[in-house]
């Protein structure tokens, strides 16, 4: 018999235990089925994380607009004309979405600039406003802060 120097193919037939019975032991089918629960335990953590990532960006949009809706209603005052006195008030029971509560606390301080020559008793220049929204969801307070200067007309 002629050899090339490379070894011999082995047959593609084996043989396990009695009459030769071929196939996949129960100890291989365990662990491919030990495999695939971990694998879609761990799909079905991930899309549970999602989910939650999801509901909170919703949560942040909304507080953000509430926000944003509180310092568009000061300068709507400052625009107007309207005596804007220093605040700092609190609406305590904010509605952001179902089931999320939380709290505006809006702060509004007039300030005179010294630039102008002006003095305390004449009305504000400017007014330093600033808005906050805290919230509570899923066991973790979050909050967003904007700051804005308005011109008085």
């Amino acid at each position: 018999m002629y050899s090339s120097g490379m070894p011999a193919a082995r047959s593609s037939t084996t043989t396990s235990g009695a009459g030769g019975a071929r196939g996949f032991s129960l100890v291989e089918l365990l662990a491919a089925l030990l495999l695939t629960v971990i694998t879609i335990l761990g799909l079905a953590q991930t899309l549970s994380l999602g989910n939650g990532f999801i509901d909170r960006y919703a949560t942040a949009r909304a507080a953000l607009a509430r926000v944003n809706g509180q310092l568009e209603l000061v300068r709507a005052q400052v625009k107007d004309g309207l005596a804007a006195a220093d605040v700092d008030s609190l609406t305590p029971d904010l509605v952001l979405m179902p089931g999320v509560h939380g709290s505006l606390h809006t702060h509004v301080q007039g300030v005179n600039d010294p630039a102008d020559g002006s003095d305390s008793s004449e009305p504000p220049d400017y007014f330093d406003v600033s808005a906050t929204v805290t919230w509570r969801q899923g066991g973790v307070t979050d909050s967003l802060t904007i700051s804005t200067v308005v011109l008085r007309p």
